[in-house]
């Protein structure tokens, strides 16, 4: 994150995630794709969040996106940890 935080999610084939927090906190929710964006909804209750999906990226590459709290270092890791 912005702020140098690493957070991990772990999106699965049935439109589920894991978001693994710092701490070890998890927090599950559900995925889609909605035209170009990847949307994500917490199980329990919270407003769904939308980013725009980038293509051409494969395991291994990194990227930066820009959001509202500053710039977000994205990569794409496969397995789990």
């Amino acid at each position: 994150g912005a702020d140098g935080v690493t957070v991990r999610w772990m999106f699965n084939a049935d439109n589920s995630y894991i978001m693994m927090l710092p701490d070890g906190t998890s927090l599950p929710g559900s995925w889609a794709r909605e035209g170009g964006d990847l949307c994500v909804t917490p199980f329990g209750g919270g407003e769904t969040q939308c980013a725009p999906i980038v293509d051409g990226k494969a395991v291994g590459d990194t990227w930066t996106v820009q959001t509202d709290n500053g710039p977000v270092t994205v990569a794409l890791v496969a397995g789990r940890p």
